[in-house]
């Protein structure tokens, strides 16, 4: 991890170089952009972050930028000014269909035929790039969620485009940077090395799912940091799976996450994991808040049908708000929005922590986690189970070592195990009656 470490400091430093040392800048108005929140401006975009343009860095003043899909190519700054906006286009003519990331997500919808929009902001085998600079990227949600709830019957045949998404990318460097309104995932580097992401927003409503805010998937040095998530579906999620292209594993392995806040929903491991998954550290950081924001805290998850290896997540220092359905985010989880009622006499209250080996349907290949730890968890906690723990069916695909350390809450309900070998269990304060997770040393 300390070598990994030093690897996005020197990165990082290499960055402040690249930006000090008088580098070719472009304003995004010398290519024919117009910041009036009309003018379609794809083509200055395409071509100011294009490789013939000769802009090592692409500054985009105060205004709002309307555009479509557009890339970035390798050794490029985008430096989005504070109170400059990129603004995505709302016609979904304007979005060019490309191979669907990740793959495994395919079987779930095969009607999207392996295809989805492209993301607003793309790159592709690039490296050596930065997104800077203080502003806004605006996805412009709006159209893409309403069709996709209420207009089944016409909902279009491909998955909806992400608001920022890398494949096979390295050394990217994100920053001081506003994301939000995201049609589906927010942030997605996929099949990247060596990513850092640091004071950023990733915002969305939170009545509208899918707009996870930051998914890094099949990735190599992930580090994330001095960030907030408040989106309308996973906060975080680590993903892995296979190469859109050689169909081979590709594992999301070693992530360092540090003084996060998610205030909705959840930080996750999967259900897309069939890449395998090992060494994610999620530290020093908040879950949810006093008022109630997210409805559930923790989620480690493998596909019932894809398997895949989860070895090694470590949560550490971190604070727990109050975990309900019936908090600010209740207008979510009753009528209308809602078809159930969630805060309702009798319903049961939010789960804190969901760790599950084979996550719906039929279980064929629920793969296994294993190394799983908890440490100096603390703060409020749920009004449901503190932590529903399923191992996989038979022997071989039961969790392997679990560790419950120093965890100190002011509510919550059982801890509950099944399959689960090899627990330890350490200072845990809050210890209610019907928990069934027994330490086994």
């Amino acid at each position: 991890m300390l070598a990994f470490k030093m690897q996005i400091v020197f990165f990082f430093l290499l960055q402040v170089t690249q930006a000090t040392r008088e580098p070719n800048d472009c304003t995004i108005d010398a290519f024919g952009a117009v910041p009036d929140n009309h003018t379609d401006n794809s083509a200055a975009f395409r071509h100011a972050l294009g490789n013939s343009s000769g802009c090592d860095m692409v500054i985009v003043p105060p205004g709002v930028w309307l555009t479509g899909p557009f890339n970035i190519t390798s050794n490029k700054i985008l430096v989005v000014e504070k109170n400059a906006t990129i603004s995505g286009i709302r016609d979904p003519t304007r979005y060019p269909l490309v191979v669907q990331q990740p793959l495994d997500e395919a079987y779930r919808n095969p009607v999207f035929n392996n295809t989805q929009y492209q993301a607003l902001v793309s790159a592709y085998s690039a490296h050596n790039f930065s997104i800077i600079g203080g502003g806004t990227i605006d996805g412009q949600g709006w159209d893409w969620w309403y069709n996709f709830t209420f207009n089944s019957t016409n909902t279009w045949l491909h998955q909806r485009p992400k608001l920022a998404e890398f494949v096979d990318c390295s050394n990217i460097f994100i920053s001081n940077i506003t994301l939000m309104n995201s049609p589906f995932w927010t942030l997605h580097p996929t099949f990247c090395e060596n990513v850092t992401i640091t004071h950023i927003q990733t915002l969305a409503p939170r009545d509208h799912g899918n707009t996870d805010g930051i998914d890094p998937d099949s990735c190599k040095n992930v580090y994330v940091a001095d960030s907030l998530v408040d989106v309308g579906d996973d906060g975080i999620s680590v993903k892995s799976g296979l190469h859109w292209l050689t169909k081979k594993k590709v594992a999301a392995e070693n992530y360092l996450f540090e003084r996060v806040t998610i205030l909705y929903r959840n930080f996750a491991i999967g259900s897309d994991v069939s890449g395998d998954v090992r060494n994610i550290t999620f530290r020093d950081s908040t879950i949810g808040d006093d008022k109630g924001s997210s409805p559930w805290a923790i989620k480690v998850k493998t596909d019932s049908q894809e398997g895949g290896v989860v070895d090694g997540v470590y949560f550490k220092n971190v604070r727990i708000g109050n975990i309900t359905y019936c908090g600010s985010s209740k207008f979510v989880f009753t009528p209308p929005h809602s078809k159930k009622d969630f805060c309702k006499p009798g319903y049961p209250g939010a789960t804190m922590i969901d760790l599950n080996v084979g996550y719906v349907g039929a279980i064929t290949n629920p793969g296994i986690a294993r190394n799983i730890v908890f440490e100096n968890i603390y703060g409020i906690g749920p009004t449901g189970v503190s932590m529903m723990a399923h191992g996989g069916p038979t022997p071989s695909e039961h969790t392997v070592n679990l560790t419950l350390k120093n965890i100190s809450l002011t509510t919550g309900g059982p801890w509950l195990c099944n399959n689960i070998d090899n627990i330890t269990i350490e200072n845990v304060r809050h210890w209610p009656a019907g928990s069934t997770c027994k330490s086994s040393n």
